[in-house]
């Protein structure tokens, strides 16, 4: 660095900033310096930098040399606007209060008013105004705390920081074909408010990928056929024993939709069970039927078999009952097997077959009439007819939260569907979401989540806009808000648990009503349930208590 090249920089002090990307914090590093604007006392930050790097095992270091801004500092004056790729919701914004105390007003501040996080995912100019104005931060900006004067920047100015990043962050995303670039992090810390009111970058870092995603293709069409369909096979009911799949096939020969006409049994060995006709093998089978319930245990005869009927023709859709998949270790290499098996089939002109689960408990269809779960009805009624529920579809990735909510809430509430839908191999949660937006009867979509297949987050926000947009209510509850609940619900099915902070945030975004526990969830689903639908305002609704 030259006096000449020295002279150009405004004012009489320089700030000298360490450059290296394995030095993220550059104070605690002890690499910002401001200097008078001299040569020398600048060639000596960057030996110094390049001295401390080296004894640190930090590698080459450099330094930024720029103006030393004029800004007012204080509280609202150093804020943090950052971008990162979540790998379940996309990008996502997050704004707040910034400098070197960001990390203790995160501790220190009720989630989102320290930092308020919002996906990218249809971010206008009214959501960044919410965005700013959730904030502590928004506070100081607009001058709404005891003994501010005025405000410390124009009205919109921040609103206006955000809509460029979020720009930036969808042009550039995983999921855009726009650029083979992907911009991971960006985080400007502090972006300090100037004594003019205008906002100024003064450190930031950014990172780069080549990593894109490309969606799975799925026939969406066929969720009828899984949801309502009109011929079923179950794979895996015993002649000699009362086991899981001839649990089912009772379950499914009590309803009056489906009798030895349209149910089908494979079986190498019985002719027939329960009045239904078996088949040996899947070249014996019909063509054509909606549904297949598989019950026999995981391994590669499993995959095998489903791929036979799948490219076949023989089956639209499965319910993979069966245990034993990505939610072990042993069986993350067999879920890879069944994904491709299932990838292959997306070149028939039909868009080939869809499957739910694995590790799931099946489904309870009132459109349908039918009930997967293997539990028989003495262990688990399910009441038919009851107006309680029919505007509610409850959809879990868990089976047994399902079992549970229907003991509980059974007496007054049967809901529409009841879905189970596991490790999400195919079908995702985001799926039945965007499907029940658009079934008419339903008001009311409960949805208990462990975790989300890659960026599947972000399509469930989406299908919770279209929801809403139809006038529906979208109650969830998500598992893994500490470190130990997000391992325990990766391990359950796989998925991606994420960050219960970002999560939680995005889904406020979108119009999701969030259980804080499952109590709440579960009297916020029998509430609006009971409440059909409706919008309780003014002075029209009663309370009583017992107390």
């Amino acid at each position: 660095m030259t006096g000449r090249a020295l002279a150009d920089i405004p004012g009489t002090h320089v700030v000298v900033k360490v450059v290296s990307p394995e030095i993220l914090h550059k104070t605690e590093f002890g690499g910002v310096r401001f200097l008078p604007k001299e040569a020398g006392a600048v060639r000596e930050a960057l030996e110094d930098f390049q001295a401390r790097a080296a004894k640190q095992g930090l590698g080459e270091a450099g330094a930024l040399v720029c103006e030393k801004a004029d800004f007012a500092g204080g509280l609202g004056g150093e804020l943090l606007l950052s971008l990162r790729v979540d790998r379940a919701f996309g990008p996502v914004l997050a704004f707040g209060m910034g400098g070197i105390l960001t990390e203790y007003w995160g501790k220190n501040l009720r989630p989102g008013r320290s930092l308020a996080v919002r996906s990218t995912l249809g971010l206008d100019q009214a959501e960044a105004a919410r965005t700013v104005a959730a904030t502590v931060a928004g506070d100081f900006l607009a001058g709404r705390t005891r003994g501010q004067e005025e405000p410390l920047v124009n009205p919109g100015t921040a609103e206006r920081a955000l809509l460029p990043l979020s720009e930036l962050a969808e042009t550039f995303s995983p999921l855009s074909k726009e650029s083979p670039w992907t911009l991971e992090e960006i985080e400007i810390n502090p972006l300090a408010v100037d004594r003019k009111g205008r906002l100024l970058a003064l450190d930031g870092l950014g990172r780069f990928s080549r990593e894109k995603f490309t969606p799975r293709p799925r026939p969406f069409h066929k969720l009828k056929a899984l949801l309502e369909p009109s011929s079923v096979l179950v794979i895996g009911a015993s002649g000699s024993s009362v086991n899981p799949g001839r649990i089912i096939l009772r379950n499914l020969l009590s309803s009056p939709r489906y009798s030895p006409e349209n149910l089908f049994l494979l079986h190498p060995k019985e002719k027939e069970i329960d009045g239904v006709r078996c088949y040996a093998t899947p070249e014996d089978l019909p063509g054509g039927i909606d549904m297949a319930v598989v019950t026999i245990p995981a391994g590669e005869n499993t995959v095998k078999l489903m791929e036979d009927l799948a490219l076949k023709g023989k089956v639209e859709t499965f319910t993979l009952i069966t245990s034993g998949f990505g939610e072990t270790e042993a069986g993350k290499a067999l879920q890879k097997k069944l994904e491709e098996a299932v990838l292959a089939t997306r070149e028939r002109e039909d868009g080939g077959v869809l499957v739910n689960g694995p590790n799931c408990l099946g489904i309870v269809s009132a459109p349908g009439d039918y009930n997967t779960f293997f539990l028989p009805p003495y262990k688990l009624a399910i009441h038919k007819g009851r107006a309680g529920g029919a505007n509610l579809a409850s959809v879990s990735q868990s089976g047994a939260f399902l079992v549970v909510q229907i003991s509980r809430i059974g007496r007054f509430i049967t809901p529409r569907y009841s879905i189970s839908f596991g490790n999400q191999v195919d079908v995702s949660v985001s799926d039945y979401l965007r499907y029940l937006a658009g079934d008419d009867p339903v008001q009311v979509i409960s949805i208990y989540v462990e975790g989300f297949q890659p960026y599947d987050g972000r399509n469930l926000l989406q299908g919770a806009r279209e929801a809403r947009a139809a006038g529906k209510r979208v109650i969830l509850y998500k598992t893994g808000r500490t470190a130990a609940g997000a391992k325990a619900a990766s391990s359950h099915t796989a998925a991606i648990a994420g960050d219960y902070a970002v999560a939680e945030q995005c889904f406020r975004q979108a119009g999701i009503l969030v259980a804080p526990d499952l109590e709440t969830f579960e009297e916020w689903t029998q509430v609006f349930s009971l409440l059909g639908g409706k919008e309780v305002r003014g002075n029209k609704a009663g309370v009583i208590t017992n107390a």
